[in-house]
């Protein structure tokens, strides 16, 4: 019945486009970030300065337990990387991470469109 339901709301347009939750408290291990349609993984304890830094670029923890929405997932070791950058540089190499996950998308996307599978 939910499935049906929310494919009604899909073909009407009836969606209400989630707004960015506030700036809470750092994540555990295990939860996920979201900026939009990007997805990274909270792999350990995330140093203060990296969390402001996140966060600044509009980060921020799932908000509700079951997500439906579909992501574009960072690379597992993104966030240890961006730990492990030297401060000057995090940028530089987190716009590296945005795009190398991009391409992998496309390349999934492609894929996924020349085997027939939607």
């Amino acid at each position: 019945m939910t499935l049906l339901r929310d494919k009604i709301r899909t073909l009407l347009r009836i969606r209400v486009e989630r707004q960015t939750p506030p700036m809470a408290g750092k994540p555990r291990p295990g939860r996920y970030l979201v900026r939009g349609r990007k997805r990274l993984l909270v792999t350990g304890p995330i140093a203060d300065d990296l969390w402001y830094f996140l966060t600044l670029l509009g980060w921020r923890e799932v908000p509700v337990a079951k997500d439906r929405r579909r992501y574009v997932d960072l690379p597992s070791a993104s966030l240890d990387l961006l730990a492990r950058a030297p401060f000057a540089k995090r940028e530089q190499r987190y716009r590296q991470l945005i795009d190398q996950a991009q391409r992998i998308y496309g390349a999934r996307l492609r894929s996924r469109e020349s085997t027939g599978r939607a």
